[in-house]
């Protein structure tokens, strides 16, 4: 079975909830296929919060975030970023991006979110971004 093919596996497991399977499989690729992670980096941040119940995964990509910011905030995807993820990030404390681009990438990502989701924010910011 390719890596690919494992980790849909994986996101399956997931949402059939076979919780003991899904969290197996999660720290198989956590320990044994890190490599692969970093490679498909964007792709497993993006997926990992459409399902918001891979934590250690999540631990795993806010540690690299954390280190190389640029992997999330200079990606082509990172407009189309999921809330939640966005808020992970955020609660980083150890971000290592100057607190003024931070805010300019929130800014980049909220008008993004407005000119695709304008009923979202009809009411101003999200609950979950006033932090």
């Amino acid at each position: 079975m390719d890596t690919k093919t494992m980790y849909d596996f994986m996101v399956v497991a997931n949402k059939l909830e076979f919780e003991e399977l899904s969290e197996k499989l999660e720290n198989h690729f956590i320990e044994s296929k890190a490599s692969w992670l970093k490679t498909h980096f964007t792709f497993v941040y993006h997926s990992i919060f459409k399902n918001n119940k891979f934590q250690n995964l999540e631990k795993f990509c806010n540690d690299i975030i954390v280190k190389h910011p640029n992997i999330i905030f200079e990606s082509a995807e990172f407009t189309s970023l999921h809330e939640s993820a966005l808020v992970s990030i955020l609660r980083c404390d150890d971000l290592q991006i100057k607190e003024s681009e931070i805010w300019d990438y929130l800014i980049k990502w909220g008008t993004a979110e407005i000119l695709l989701y304008p009923r979202n924010w009809k009411n101003g910011l999200p609950k979950t971004l006033l932090l």
